[in-house]
């Protein structure tokens, strides 16, 4: 097959698939985002020479006002239909798209007559509805019913729907797909790129970090999350020196953290922006606790990609979130760190038993390296995406 697999992010996880599928005798181009902030994978296409990777867009489709953005996302649109055009691949594979671009390249398929596999990674038009509410309030209600409306048309529209969260499933259904062109594929970790490194090493060292406690946070920090908690917390435990607070990540929400951390004269709150890929292994070796937060009306929809990388790191995690939360219910069956309720003296609390029980964040980092190897087989996964794909062919 030629498989054209479209990850707007460029996701480490989706670009190990793509380097999979490859490696299974496809010939597969993967496309993703210029313009996007965030974290990376590993972009560097002809390691084989039926693997392929393309950037698309340019810096002015990045994200700014909701007007700019509508207008340029559609503009993106434009761009990855071209591409689709242009390679004439056997099946797409489309993930992680804003809701207008996707829907382009959702009619491109369908009017060409190509497979279309949908990888449904977020429930998009909620995540559209809440951002509505909290900028226009009543008058957002117009935006969130046509971006749940073309949603659903996109779900619907596409020959095949992967899951990434159980939870989707019912919803899929109700919006009129059919029960066997479901397929729920839980998330996993770049396990292959992350090794169990020494607490000291050269990140650790260069930004004087060895002697400290590091609770991390390294990823996305956007309207799913709540930088307002980790400010706040980080407020909660200024008292003890030895304690840092190291965030990673660009965008609002290190904006948001850049005021409090002026505000409240954080001097234990340390910002960065995203480092390189191939530093991410000694990045999240230097924290003894990995810190991921998820607000309670994005629990159905969220499975945050730093959790699985703490994972692979044999760190354990904070995490704070709903219990039903997928990535709680791992956390919590792996045993390997601690779910509390999204409040300041629940993450406060957790944290300081974390600090003064060394043997078993130890025991939960270990825990969660062994779940990391025993669930996140890129080979076996890959192999899962070839069936469906080939099914929708």
């Amino acid at each position: 097959m030629k498989i054209l697999v479209h990850d707007y992010p460029g996701n480490p996880l989706h670009i190990d698939l793509s380097a999979a599928l490859a490696m299974r005798g496809h010939y597969v181009v993967h496309a993703y985002s210029r313009a996007y902030v965030g974290p990376r994978g590993k972009m560097n296409g002809g390691r084989q020479s039926n693997f392929e990777v393309v950037e698309l867009g340019d810096a002015s489709t990045a994200n700014g006002k909701l007007s700019r953005r509508f207008i340029e996302e559609r503009r993106y649109g434009g761009f990855v239909t071209s591409l689709a055009r242009e390679q004439s691949p056997d099946v797409v594979l489309s993930s992680n798209t804003p809701l207008d671009a996707q829907y382009q390249l959702t009619r491109f398929t369908r009017r060409h007559d190509i497979p279309h596999v949908y990888w449904m990674t977020d429930l998009r038009s909620t995540a559209v509805r809440e951002l509505s509410k909290q900028r226009f309030g009543p008058l957002g209600w117009p935006i969130a019913k046509h971006y749940a409306r073309r949603e659903r048309l996109i779900v619907a529209q596409s020959d095949h729907v992967v899951c990434l969260v159980p939870g989707f499933v019912p919803i899929v259904e109700e919006w009129g797909v059919n029960a066997a062109q479901i397929s729920t594929v839980l998330p996993w970790g770049p396990l292959d790129d992350i090794s169990v490194l020494p607490r000291d090493n050269s990140f650790a060292r260069e930004h004087d970090l060895v002697d400290r406690f590091v609770v991390m946070y390294a990823g996305t920090l956007g309207y799913k999350h709540d930088p307002e908690l980790i400010a706040a917390t980080a407020q909660a435990m200024s008292g003890d020196r030895d304690v840092v607070f190291v965030v990673i990540t660009e965008g609002a929400g290190a904006l948001i953290l850049e005021q409090r951390k002026k505000d409240l004269s954080l001097d234990n709150l340390v910002l960065l922006p995203f480092q390189p890929f191939e530093s991410l292994p000694s990045v999240l070796a230097t924290a003894d606790v990995s810190l991921s937060v998820v607000k309670p009306f994005a629990s159905d929809m969220c499975a945050p990609s730093k959790v699985w990388s703490a994972l692979c790191s044999g760190r354990p995690t904070l995490l704070a979130a709903p219990q039903d939360n997928l990535a709680a219910e791992v956390i919590n069956d792996a045993k390997a760190g601690v779910v509390v309720d999204g409040n300041v003296d629940e993450l406060d609390c957790a944290l300081r038993w974390l600090i003064e029980h060394e043997e078993a964040r130890l025991a939960m980092g270990c825990q969660a390296r062994e779940y990391a190897e025993s669930h996140f087989d890129v080979k076996r996964i890959a192999e899962r995406f070839d069936q469906i794909l080939g099914d929708a062919l």
